[in-house]
């Protein structure tokens, strides 16, 4: 980046008390100072030689010829000593010198940008000035078709010299009190990026003001009528550069939105003591009262998490296209799968407290998980975020000796498992976070294995920073899958297993089916290994899905499709900038 060589420029006319008193404060700010003497009487020019006997440059005019001519002379004096920017302070002193170091900072990261400051007044400022001034307001809005400059009447601005004095090479702006205003409304017109900052004003009792009523208003309304005419052939010009800058600030935010409703960068709403509290009214009052007081809760939620519900809506419309032909139906569609998922709340603590009899727990993977842990058939666990498998810790009590290990993403959810802690009174099992797995991690897990230990880890959910991931058949589209669990199963060479439990009325079917084993896996083979078992892991998860729609809870965009029109409908690497985020576990 070039050097930034800021100073600062003072146009005086008749400013003989205030001018030394600006130029001082100036000096503490560090800033070189060029003064533009606009043909002053004999008073206040003595105080201008004085100050540029102590070194302050000086630009003189013989006759007063305004404001405008007086900071075309001072910019053009500034290029010429190698100044990249001037700070326009008036010398008057009616503006606090403490907001300047703002301008000074925006200025260090923005050099490209015009600075312009926007008064905040205190009970000083005459009435008339205040409102008069909104009669200038309002026509810079129309002849820039923008509310983009708040004020251009203020004497305090960061002006980019060169970028200027090219400006003002094809537009002089006027030489008074219209220079002020007209050189924003062509630097904006010229497509140049400008920022508002605020400057606290104070009108002193004595101060000067060399505003011409007649004269200045007549000049003023010219300059906006002249205006106003450039605008008209403009027009299509400013219209079509502001809707682009509105979209490219639309992608913006939903580039930093998509970022944001990935799933582990989610936090939990609501509080700990909420939680605690429906917990509690469940016990006290059973199942149904429960519901009762849940349904504003998730309703709430329902109606405040919008990426959350269009997700729910998208995925749901994937299962039955017809929905999307019936909006009230997919609507409550979509409300009750969040109740759903607001039902496994008390499931889990339920589960964690011991209190789901065996007799509740049905289907062929019970016996097929008690014949694995008996055999000591050790190995991976596939599950996904569907159902409720805390559930299965009812059957995982019967067996105190088994070694199981949980590897989860717990960062975003700390409320909730504090929660299963406070209301069960029982700690959770030996989990690992996902994000922080070592090589000494993986030589743990390779000898629990060996031993006849299970690791369970979820495999439907891509980790923010991840950027290996495989596109699988689900639900018959595309889906982004981590690859990180199965290249874990793959350098570990142990078996696969699928495990998940659904709620069926008062009873949970637990399927558990064993889908690849890596134990005579080759290196060669590594790559096509994965591929099939990250397929068949895909099948039967949509498989499950369907048996249980409502028990899916992925509540983020799942699809690279609905990915794609969150952030960015006409942007065809979507995905790939998707993708780019993320690296294996």
């Amino acid at each position: 980046m070039p050097e930034i060589r800021p100073c600062a420029l003072v146009p005086v006319y008749d400013h003989p008390t205030t001018v030394t008193g600006v130029c001082q404060r100036l000096e503490r700010l560090g800033l070189p100072v060029i003064l533009v003497d606009d043909g002053s009487g004999d008073a206040c020019a003595r105080v201008l030689d004085a100050l540029h006997r102590q070194g302050h440059a000086l630009v003189r005019h013989a006759i007063n010829r305004g404001k405008g001519a007086a900071l075309r002379s001072g910019l053009r004096e500034a290029q010429r000593l190698g100044y990249t920017h001037a700070l326009q302070v008036d010398a008057d002193a009616q503006h606090d010198m403490q907001d300047l170091p703002s301008f000074l900072a925006a200025l260090e990261a923005q050099p490209d940008t015009l600075f312009v400051g926007y008064p905040r007044y205190d009970d000083s400022v005459p009435r008339a000035r205040l409102y008069g001034r909104y009669a200038t307001h309002v026509w810079v809005w129309i002849n820039t078709l923008s509310l983009a400059i708040r004020d251009t009447m203020c004497g305090i601005r960061v002006y980019p010299v060169a970028a200027v004095n090219r400006l003002l090479a094809r537009h002089d702006c006027g030489d008074r009190m219209t220079f002020d205003t007209e050189i924003l409304v062509r630097w904006h017109w010229a497509g140049h990026d400008l920022v508002n900052l605020p400057i606290k004003v104070h009108y002193p009792e004595d101060g000067v003001s060399h505003f011409a009523l007649w004269r200045d208003n007549r000049q003023i309304s010219l300059m906006h009528a002249k205006l106003f005419i450039g605008m008209l052939w403009r027009a299509p010009l400013l219209l079509r550069r502001r809707w682009r800058a509105r979209r490219e600030t639309t992608k913006a935010t939903q580039r930093t939105n998509a970022r944001s409703t990935h799933w582990s960068s989610m936090r939990e709403r609501g509080t700990l003591g909420g939680m605690l509290l429906l917990v509690r009214l469940r016990r006290w009052l059973g199942r149904w009262p429960f519901r009762v007081v849940l349904w504003p809760v998730m309703l709430w939620y329902f109606l405040t998490h919008s990426t959350a519900r269009q997700a729910s809506t998208a995925y749901l419309k994937r299962l039955d296209p017809a929905l999307t032909h019936r909006p009230a139906r997919l609507f409550g569609q979509s409300f009750r799968h969040f109740l759903s998922f607001g039902d496994t709340l008390m499931d889990k603590v339920d589960a964690w407290s011991g209190q789901i009899a065996r007799e509740r727990l049905t289907g062929p993977g019970i016996d097929a998980f008690e014949s694995a842990i008996a055999q000591q058939a050790g190995g991976l666990i596939l599950v996904a975020h569907h159902g409720n498998l805390d559930v299965v810790n009812a059957l995982t009590q019967r067996h105190p000796q088994l070694d199981l290990t949980v590897m989860l993403h717990t960062r975003n959810a700390g409320k909730f498992n504090e929660l299963l802690e406070s209301a069960s009174g029982i700690g959770r099992p030996n989990v690992i976070e996902v994000s922080e797995i070592t090589p000494g991690t993986a030589q743990r897990l390779a000898r629990r294995i060996e031993a006849g230990g299970f690791i369970v880890i979820a495999a439907d959910r891509v980790p923010l920073s991840s950027s290996r991931t495989r596109a699988v058949d689900f639900l018959g589209e595309p889906a982004d899958f981590p690859e990180g669990p199965f290249h874990l199963a793959a350098l570990l060479r142990c078996r696969t297993y699928y495990l998940s439990c659904i709620r069926d009325e008062r009873r949970f079917v637990i399927d558990f089916i064993p889908l690849e084993s890596a134990k005579a896996l080759s290196r060669r083979d590594r790559h096509a290994w994965i591929g099939r078992c990250m397929q068949r892991y895909a099948d039967t998860l949509a498989a499950q899905v369907r048996r249980a729609p409502l028990q899916w809870f992925n509540f983020f965009p799942f699809w690279g499709q609905d990915r794609e029109s969150d952030v960015n409908p006409r942007s065809p690497d979507t995905d790939a900038r998707y993708e780019n985020r993320h690296d294996p576990r």
